[in-house]
């Protein structure tokens, strides 16, 4: 559908900060090591009476804690790069020409299966389209009696359809949350396959 379409064009303009940030991260990293291993040199020097055995096992320990924080913060700014790509995604499908987002919010009230409700949209989406999308489902979905709530949802983007106390989350932000397990390692692998 539409997300993936505007995923893949995110990934590629992220892909170039993704590899920004990983030389940064470890340049970080080399910048920890040099650090430990000065670290370790001090302390072998302190202890020179102590066996080599135990000179080795200190120089050991401190390499891999720097190590160990080095994977962290690559494995953070991969973490916030993937982020920053969903979060750019929902600001693409929010910023739409118009006829196409009201395409995309039919295509959610169609896949619920609903064909009545009340649509419920933030403020500028309710006043911009919401009696376009709602008479635009009433004629293409037979039966439908979509009307336009005076209510307005906290959300991004997107849409909230409500049927007496029932409401089906059609939010954008939503929509791309329950899609973010199963493609940020599709991300990640975009953005970080060397």
């Amino acid at each position: 559908m539409g997300v993936e379409k505007i995923t893949s064009k995110i990934l590629g303009e992220a892909e170039s900060t993704a590899k920004d940030m990983l030389r940064e991260s470890e340049a970080t990293c080399r910048e920890l090591l040099e650090d430990a291993e000065t670290r370790a040199q001090e302390m072998i020097r302190t202890a020179e009476e102590e066996s080599d055995a135990e000179r080795r096992k200190i120089v050991k320990r401190s390499v891999s804690v720097a190590e160990i924080d080095g994977r962290k913060i690559l494995l953070e700014a991969k973490q916030k790069l993937i982020g920053d790509c969903f979060d750019r995604a929902v600001e693409k499908i929010i910023g739409m020409d118009t006829e196409r987002y009201i395409g995309f919010l039919a295509d959610i009230v169609r896949s619920s299966g609903n064909v009545t409700g009340e649509i419920v949209m933030n403020e500028k989406d309710s006043d911009r389209l919401g009696e376009r999308l709602a008479e635009k489902l009433n004629k293409e979905i037979s039966g439908g009696k979509f009307v336009l709530s005076e209510e307005k949802a906290k959300i991004k983007g997107g849409l909230l359809l409500k049927n007496g106390p029932v409401y089906t989350n059609g939010s954008i932000e939503t929509l791309v949350e329950e899609r973010y397990d199963e493609l940020s390692s599709e991300v990640a692998a975009i953005l970080f396959d060397d």
